[in-house]
C-alpha cells in the first residue's frame, strides 16, 4: 500500500497481459479486515529487472467490497502488492486545532474521504472519528488507542488511512505552497498556544501567496465551539475567529473576517503587530 497509481499504466493492463503472450492464472485472495480501501484496490508486482513495482500484466480484476474477496488474472509471479492511491485523501477540505485542557487539544482533519480527529495529551495522541463521520470496522483495532505521534503516523499509513503529505505531494495534489520556513515556526507557535488558542483553515490561504499564511484564531479556554462573527449593527460581539496573517516579517490580527468578499491585509484597530515572530494580542 502507499504507493501512487499511475493512471497509464493501469489503462495499459490488459494490453500488456495480452503481450507477453502467456495464459494468465486466476487468484483469489480475501484482503485483511484491518485495512482500509477507499478506493478499489489496485493489484502491483515486483520488476526485479526494473527494480520497482509495475501495474501491468493483471487483468479481470474484480473487488466485493462486501466480503473483501479480490480476484485477478495475471501472467506475473513473485512479490506481489495491493495497492491504493496513498494522496486519495488530499487535499483537506478543512482542519481545525482547538484546546480541551492544559496541555491537551483536539485535531479535526476533514480529508478528501475521511473525516478525523486526533486527540493530543501531553506526549501521547490518539487517532478518533468525528461524531458525523462514517464509521468503519476496518478502523477498530487503532481507534481510540494512545501512542507516540510517530507511532500513529506508521499506524494510520498501515491502516490505510494516509493524513500525512510528503516533499514529493505537491506532484499529485494541488496544495498552497508556503515558505518552509514561515510554516515550521507558525506550526511551533501553534504547539506552544494551543491550550488556550483555537486555530482553523481559512479561504484566503489560498490566495494570500507563497511568503504569507493566513489562518483563523480564536482565544478559548473551554471545550466549546467558538462562534463565528456576527452580522454587523448588534450591540454585542461574543466570542469569534480573527483571521490572522503571518510572514517572516511580522503576525497580526486582520480587521477583515473569513466572510468579506474580498482581501485586505489591514491589521485590526488596537490590535498590535509582533515583527519577527508570531505573537497576537489586544492592545490600547
Amino acid at each position: 500500500m502507499g504507493q501512487t497509481l499511475d493512471p497509464k499504466a493501469v489503462a495499459n493492463a490488459a494490453a500488456a497481459a495480452e503481450a507477453l503472450g502467456a495464459p494468465p492464472v486466476g487468484v483469489t485472495l480475501k484482503l485483511p479486515d484491518n485495512v482500509l480501501f477507499s478506493e478499489e484496490p489496485q493489484m502491483a508486482y515486483w520488476s526485479h529487472d526494473r527494480k520497482q513495482w509495475r501495474l501491468d500484466g493483471f487483468v479481470d480484476v474484480k473487488f466485493d467490497e462486501e466480503s473483501r474477496m479480490l480476484s485477478f488474472k495475471t501472467v506475473n509471479f513473485g512479490p506481489l502488492a495491493c495497492i491504493q492511491d496513498k494522496h486519495i485523501n488530499m487535499p483537506f477540505q478543512s482542519w481545525e486545532l482547538r484546546p480541551i485542557g492544559a496541555d491537551h487539544a483536539r485535531f479535526t482533519i476533514i480529508a478528501a474521504i475521511i473525516e478525523a480527529e486526533i486527540e493530543i495529551k501531553g506526549p501521547l495522541c490518539c487517532f478518533k472519528q468525528t461524531a458525523d463521520s462514517d464509521f468503519r470496522s476496518e478502523l477498530d483495532d487503532i481507534r481510540g488507542k494512545w501512542m507516540e505521534p510517530r507511532e500513529l503516523i506508521k499506524v494510520l499509513k498501515n491502516t490505510g488511512v494516509n493524513l500525512f503529505p510528503e516533499d514529493d505531494s505537491k506532484k499529485y495534489v494541488s496544495i498552497s505552497e508556503k515558505d518552509p520556513d514561515v510554516e515550521n515556526g507558525l506550526y511551533q507557535q501553534m504547539a506552544l498556544t494551543a491550550s488556550h488558542f483555537a486555530y482553523s483553515w481559512s479561504k484566503w490561504n489560498t490566495e494570500s501567496g507563497t511568503e504569507r499564511i493566513i489562518l483563523q484564531g480564536c482565544e478559548k479556554l473551554e471545550d466549546d465551539i467558538p462562534l463565528d462573527p456576527q452580522p454587523e449593527g448588534e450591540e454585542e460581539r461574543k466570542e469569534e475567529w480573527a483571521l490572522l496573517m503571518v510572514s517572516r516579517e511580522r503576525a497580526m490580527k486582520l480587521k477583515m473576517t473569513e466572510y468579506e468578499e474580498e482581501f485586505s491585509d489591514v491589521h485590526a484597530e488596537g490590535s498590535q503587530v509582533r515583527l519577527g515572530r508570531m505573537g497576537i494580542t489586544d492592545g490600547e
